[in-house]
């Protein structure tokens, strides 16, 4: 295969893959996948290999294991250090392209400064169809294409060493429209992802799901029945789970069911949890779900609520790197104005980031709901 039809089938792959994952991770799907909430790297390599074999029709499903750890590495979304990307000794540690080409990492999933088409689209897509108004839009994709470059950027590293690759890097005359990334993934959060109502929807989802777990198997690749909870052992049971089971539960008439069945007709009759308040945080580090019920419980009427009564959501809303991190603290510019054998990359201002946007990455919240049941009782 020539160079651009490779790379045309790359980016086919990584849009495949990407929307599949988009799916597992925005939804009450990621709280029942695997004990630590993430895929398993051969589940993930498998998912990238079953997306090229479905491109390819099977004719060219023999894709590099080089292939294989740009798509992978391509679509991480573990926040990075500058000191993963080179090995003890000094050696460049990704392997799916080499130095020269480290830009390319920065496209689809950049875990440096979370600045990547991966947000572009879901930005532009969730706030057109949910009527939210938010400083990303169309122009501001047109504007960031415009003026955005792969340069060479040099690093310190905790070592010592120091590290020269190439970044993608903005004209200085963007900085509105790249911070307008993470506000908007703010916004988005706040309004919608992590609103109130949905958090409230996705905990009654999941626990229909739990209810109906013990009778819910799909059959993997391997030919074996897999319970619900361990599709992710397998990855041809785990591509089965997807929202087809919410209404399979909603219309069973199994007995075994009823319970899981009754909690999603609520759910069709909005039928939720009440919030009844929400506290800011400033340390989370200690606080628990079980934590904030138990002391809850304590000031409460224990003759009108149980503790099981109360239901606990700790929100993080950021803008991409955690409440800690500012993504724009990460993110390079260059002057436009410079001549192009003159164009040096640097971080912005701290001052002028202060006057521009808050130097915070996110909050944390707590929200505090008691089920529908409860309100019954205190009417």
């Amino acid at each position: 295969m020539n160079y651009v039809f490779r790379l045309r089938v790359c980016v086919m792959i990584l849009v495949m893959v990407r929307f599949r994952m988009y799916s597992m991770d925005h939804s009450c799907w990621r709280q029942i996948r695997t004990p630590n909430g993430g895929m398993k790297e051969a589940q993930f390599l498998c998912l990238i290999v079953f997306a090229s074999m479905t491109l390819y029709r099977k004719r060219f499903s023999n894709i590099s294991t080089r292939m294989i750890s740009f798509l992978s590495k391509s679509l991480s979304t573990h926040l990075l250090n500058v000191s993963d990307l080179k090995t003890e000794e000094g050696q460049w540690n990704y392997r799916g392209r080499p130095l020269e080409k480290s830009f390319l990492y920065d496209i689809v999933s950049n875990s440096i400064d979370s600045v990547d088409v991966d947000k572009f689209d879901y930005l532009l897509r969730d706030s057109h169809h949910a009527a939210i108004a938010i400083p990303f839009n169309q122009n501001s994709v047109m504007r960031l294409m415009d003026w955005m470059r792969p340069l060479d950027v040099i690093e310190q590293l905790p070592n010592g060493r120091a590290l020269k690759y190439s970044r993608i890097c903005f004209a200085v005359k963007v900085i509105d429209d790249v911070d307008s990334v993470g506000q908007s993934r703010y916004m988005l959060h706040e309004k919608l992802y992590s609103h109130h109502t949905v958090r409230a929807y996705e905990y009654m989802v999941l626990q229909a799901l739990i209810s109906a777990d013990h009778y819910l198997h799909f059959e993997g690749d391997d030919r074996r029945r897999y319970q619900l909870s361990r599709t992710y052992e397998n990855l041809g049971a785990f591509l089965k789970t997807d929202d087809s089971i919410i209404q399979m539960v909603e219309n069973s008439s199994l007995d075994e069911l009823k319970s899981a069945s009754r909690i999603l007709r609520d759910l069709s009759f909005r039928i939720l949890p009440k919030l009844i308040g929400t506290v800011m945080m400033r340390n989370s580090n200690n606080c628990t779900q079980d934590k904030v019920k138990h002391r809850i419980y304590e000031l409460a009427d224990s003759n009108i609520v149980s503790e099981e009564d109360f239901i606990i959501c700790i929100r993080s809303m950021h803008r991409g790197m955690g409440v800690e991190k500012h993504p724009m603290n990460e993110v390079f510019f260059y002057d436009h104005k410079a001549h192009a054998q003159q164009l040096e990359p640097y971080r912005i201002d701290q001052a002028l980031l202060k006057h521009k946007s808050s130097l915070f990455g996110g909050s944390q919240s707590i929200m505090i709901y008691v089920s529908a049941t409860t309100k019954a009782k205190s009417n």
